[in-house]
């Protein structure tokens, strides 16, 4: 793999991983999956133990893949 495509996997990981995890928040509350688009706030202070270790792992991931790609090229 080349330093380009590790950099783009990392960006779609976070991208695609937090709007998911925003998503299933929003569904747990009972609110409309895109209530957070309507107020442009991410919803830190509502987050439950299992949504802040899906976030953890989900920078781990994205940093590994980028940390990768540094390695790589």
């Amino acid at each position: 793999m080349t330093p380009t495509i590790c950099h783009i996997a990392a960006i779609l990981v976070w991208l695609v991983g937090g709007n998911l995890l925003c998503a299933s928040h929003y569904r747990r509350l009972g609110q409309p999956v895109a209530a957070g688009l309507m107020s442009l706030k991410f919803p830190f202070f509502s987050f439950n133990g299992r949504e802040w270790l899906l976030l953890i792992i989900l920078l781990l991931v994205t940093f590994g893949v980028a940390m990768a790609a540094n390695v790589i090229g």
